[in-house]
């Protein structure tokens, strides 16, 4: 266990005093699993990458992943929209998973129109260009796994 510093309360008038704390890796031995529910951590995110609108954002498990793996859950009004953009990059080189829940949209690819509906997946390589736009009358659901790309692939 690494040391770290804690808020242990009030100890004698002192508000911290020196704690040990688990590493992420070392509260995975410890822990037999992790349970988050849609209002854990919710964000309301005006413009995601220069899109129109604001995109509601709940992510999962940040800080307990050893993977490398991102997870959201991102809900789009009516009209509302995640911009074209590319990532690329040694920090920003993602790889991205979309899997559509509900409702209706176009995914742009390269400059190709694509519609999208429940049950639609998509996987973006790092380097190609896309966003999104939710066309239907109800919010457009989705569930969004983004990583750095790998060497090697392993398929289990």
């Amino acid at each position: 266990m690494r040391l770290r510093l804690l808020n242990c309360g009030a100890l004698l008038g002192h508000n911290i005093v020196l704690g040990i704390a688990p590493t992420v890796r070392e509260e995975q031995a410890m822990a037999k699993y992790w349970k988050e529910t849609d209002s854990t951590e919710v964000r309301e995110i005006k413009g995601i990458h220069d899109g129109e609108g604001v995109i509601r954002v709940r992510s999962f498990f940040r800080n307990k992943m050893t993977t490398g793996i991102n997870m959201h859950v991102w809900e789009l009004a009516p009209g509302a929209s995640e911009g074209n953009h590319i990532h690329e990059g040694e920090h920003d080189g993602y790889e991205e998973t979309y899997y559509f829940l509900q409702g209706r949209g176009v995914m742009w690819v390269e400059g190709e129109e694509i519609p999208i509906q429940a049950g639609d997946a998509f996987l973006v390589p790092a380097g190609v260009d896309h966003g999104f736009r939710n066309t239907g009358d109800e919010p457009l659901r989705l569930v969004l796994l983004f990583a750095m790309p790998r060497e090697e692939v392993k398929q289990v």
